[in-house]
């Protein structure tokens, strides 16, 4: 009961404040519940938060070995991009679009790994795939993720 009562103080220091300030509180709550996927979960996304990319994907890992989840998949694939590694990230990604097809934060995801590895015909590509998806329920990211791959098909056109 005190590890939770650790994990709820470290839960809203992170969400109210710095992430940063909230990490020792994670750390010395982690060898208490390190079989806990949702400390886990959390833990890694407060870390991601805080810029602690290398720390967050191994705490992700551990919770994907317990939780086989879209959110950790993300998770995954974000802190794996913003290391620069691109192949897994785009594995992560692909796994999340996998389990949840209607989605298109995945895909968005996608598209932007290839842009950043200079694959402009599969980011074109993928991008107008998501322009011919079912919009399931709207909401302004999906808004804002079809307009951003409007953007890149119209482009892409112009340099054709």
């Amino acid at each position: 009961m005190r590890n939770q009562y650790a994990w709820q103080r470290a839960d809203r220091m992170a969400t109210v404040g710095n992430p940063a300030n909230a990490l020792p509180l994670y750390e010395k709550s982690y060898p208490k519940l390190v079989r806990d996927r949702h400390f886990l979960y959390n833990y890694a996304y407060v870390l991601n938060e805080a810029g602690e990319y290398a720390e967050s994907l191994a705490i992700a890992e551990a919770c994907s070995e317990r939780w086989a989840d879209y959110r950790v998949e993300l998770l995954r694939g974000d802190a794996a991009f913003k290391l620069e590694r691109y192949d897994e990230a785009e594995r992560h990604f692909a796994q999340a679009a996998r389990m949840c097809p209607s989605r298109f934060i995945p895909l968005y995801k996608l598209v932007t790994i290839y842009q950043a590895t200079e694959r402009k015909n599969k980011a074109y590509d993928l991008a107008k795939r998501i322009l011919a998806k079912e919009v399931k329920i709207p909401s302004a990211t999906v808004t804002a993720i079809r307009h951003e791959m409007r953007r890149i098909v119209d482009t892409t056109n112009k340099i054709q």
